[in-house]
């Protein structure tokens, strides 16, 4: 199977950059999900569900790095 995707101006398009880069979004969102999975059966270290959301905020900044990724442009 073939697929092509035509955009007008790729290096500027918002629409293009996302068909890109879904692969790598894909990645993302399944490591933020082992996280918080191992974060909810395992003990973990939060005292408040503020300081949880907070951690869980971190890596997802985190991990959106280490895949040159950003959630604004």
């Amino acid at each position: 199977m073939k697929t092509i995707l035509k955009f007008k101006h790729p290096k500027e398009d918002d629409k293009f950059l996302q068909a890109f880069h879904a692969s790598a979004w894909v990645a993302v969102c399944q490591e933020f999900d082992e996280k918080l999975r191992k974060w909810i059966k395992y003990n973990n270290d939060f005292k408040t569900p503020e300081e949880a959301l907070q951690a869980a905020r971190d890596y997802q900044t985190e991990i959106l790095k280490s895949h040159n990724l950003t959630l604004f442009s």
